[in-house]
């Protein structure tokens, strides 16, 4: 196992673009949504549209 995937904080990598590259398992468990369904997604999908103007 390693930390990425054990650490009880949730952890989401994604590119230039925001596109979602990796989670690890405290990000599925707090989104309650499958890795399958979270991968491949930008960032601002996740986000509700009241907080989508905080990150410009």
């Amino acid at each position: 196992m390693d930390i990425f995937d054990t650490a009880i904080e949730s952890i989401v990598l994604f590119d230039s673009s925001g596109i979602i590259m990796e989670v690890n398992h405290a990000f599925i468990h707090a989104l309650g949504i499958p890795k399958k369904e979270i991968v491949g997604k930008n960032m601002s999908d996740l986000i509700s549209p009241d907080y989508q103007g905080i990150l410009g």
